[in-house]
């Protein structure tokens, strides 16, 4: 079972929405109108787990959790490194990603003092330049298998990556 500081994660296969980048571009962008019909197409709060792909400052990868029966948002960021301002506008527009989930779903989001906030330090970190992508990979995959997170040397990844494609796009 994963943990997320204090809260345990359990395998709901079927109970995790990804979002892409595109989705994320849409949010920091604030195109409503285009997002809006999306999020209600796929039915965000039917799930128990949103996780969202960042491509943030135009050359880094991580990865955004919003945990919904914990009121949790957690930020996967493989390198530490990165400047504060960069993770607070991250944090914001997953607070703007779940209150639009629950705004389509006519709920209302209530007070965002009873949600938590966190910057996982457990995440699998890179060593090098290039890596975001691979470890964003890593933590979905240990996400939706409910295993814990692993630190995979650079080109072991690579071919898992690779092998998963030929298997799926070419049987």
């Amino acid at each position: 079972m994963i943990r997320i500081g204090h809260v345990k994660l359990i395998k709901y296969e079927d109970s995790i929405l990804f979002l892409n980048q595109s989705y994320y571009k849409l949010l920091d962008e604030q195109k409503w109108t285009e997002l809006l019909p999306i999020l209600h197409h796929v039915r965000p709060l039917n799930k128990d787990i949103i996780l969202i792909s960042m491509h943030v400052n135009s050359n880094h990868w991580i990865l955004g959790g919003i945990f919904l029966r914990e009121k949790t948002l957690v930020i996967f960021d493989s390198n530490r490194q990165n400047n504060k301002t960069m993770l607070k506008k991250c944090f914001t527009n997953l607070t703007k990603l779940a209150i639009a989930c629950f705004t389509i779903a006519g709920i209302h989001f209530g007070d965002n003092s009873n949600w938590k906030l966190i910057y996982s330090n457990d995440c699998p970190q890179q060593n090098n330049s290039y890596d975001c992508g691979l470890c964003v990979a890593h933590i979905v995959y240990s996400i939706i298998n409910n295993s814990e997170f692993i630190q995979v040397p650079s080109i072991l990844s690579r071919l898992w990556i690779a092998r998963i494609l030929k298997d799926t796009m070419w049987p």
